[in-house]
């Protein structure tokens, strides 16, 4: 009899792994019923300033800098810079995608946040689809993985859909599938037994209801291996969406669906709860907690603000005193 080991799947490799700006790596585009589908990035520039340097933000509150934090590090005297970039804000720009993702993966990682409150941990969570139901309709297709994930024991969480698979020697191909950052009802306990990769033994766990289902429907549904997730929500979030699917030519696509406990109509946010995540949406300094303010520099080290600098580092701490003299100053423009 077949075991979940036996099944070949390929798995996704690090996107961020391959050139940017290689547009015969990145570039795949999916003629399904009808619908052009496209993975994020790889539409026309908005326009002539998307992606280009805006200007810098800091945080000159020196005196507030000088207390160790809890990681050992003791930033006195230091000011703390944001490079700030242009952004259309659409996922389908090859300049702007990236920091697309980065801020729906904010408001992601807010929702399910609050959502763990009252359901414990968020697992993620891939449902690939049987080729039998490649025909489907997308509709249908994110219908029927919610209806697989329930019969899983998933109650709930986000969803955002890849048509695709990447694969360093084929590239792209079409290999439909969605990726859930959600709530498993219970504890998900099958990460630790010995019987995982034969899962028959009728415990009712996760995985062994999984695999029984998948003799019925089809759709491999697997709990993904901490060891290789990001470090928290948001950035497992960024990475999914910041290689994920979008219909061409529908510019309010919604890319990211949330549905059972963390649906809208379920999952009641509190004024305060939204207030804190405006707030958190703000540039604010990680040290002290102000709001940046637009800022210049006027050392002679030079500024980096070029995102394809290997040497590029968007957030950092500098010297506020260089050779005696003030390096950084708060102004109205930036600069």
């Amino acid at each position: 009899m077949e075991t979940l080991e036996d099944l070949d799947f390929v798995e996704e490799e690090e996107v961020e792994s391959v050139s940017v700006g290689a547009k015969s790596v990145r570039w795949a585009t999916f003629l399904v019923n009808g619908v052009l589908w496209s993975v994020v990035g790889n539409g026309k520039i908005t326009n002539a300033n998307c992606g280009k340097y805006s200007r810098v933000k800091i945080c000159d509150n020196v005196d507030l800098h000088g207390r160790v934090t809890l990681d050992g590090k003791n930033y006195a005297g230091k000011i703390f810079r944001r490079i700030i970039h242009n952004s259309c804000g659409r996922p389908s720009c090859p300049e702007c995608y990236i920091s697309w993702a980065s801020r729906a993966a904010r408001k992601v990682a807010f929702v399910l946040g609050e959502a763990a409150k009252q359901h414990g941990k968020v697992e993620h969570i891939i449902a690939s689809v049987p080729v039998k139901d490649y025909d489907l309709s997308f509709e249908d297709m994110r219908r029927k993985a919610v209806k697989v994930l329930y019969s899983r024991g998933v109650v709930g969480g986000s969803l955002i859909y890849h048509a695709a698979r990447y694969n360093r020697v084929k590239g792209f191909y079409y290999s439909p599938h969605f990726h859930c950052l959600g709530f498993v009802l219970g504890v998900y306990r099958c990460r630790s037994c010995e019987r995982k990769s034969n899962c028959l033994a009728g415990c009712g766990g996760f995985d062994d209801v999984s695999w029984r289902q998948y003799q019925v429907d089809k759709w491999y549904v697997k709990v993904a291996d901490p060891r290789h997730e990001r470090r928290n929500v948001r950035r497992t979030a960024a990475y999914e969406l910041g290689h994920c699917t979008i219909k061409v030519g529908v510019r309010n696509f919604r890319v990211v669906t949330y549905w059972g406990v963390v649906s809208y109509r379920k999952l009641r946010l509190s004024d305060k709860a939204r207030a804190e995540f405006e707030a958190a949406l703000k540039d604010t300094c990680p040290i002290c907690g102000y709001e940046l303010k637009n800022g210049r520099y006027m050392g002679v080290k030079p500024l980096i603000t070029d995102r394809r600098n290997p040497d590029f580092r968007r957030d950092g701490f500098e010297d506020f005193l260089e050779n005696g003299l003030p390096a950084w100053c708060v102004t109205e423009d930036g600069g």
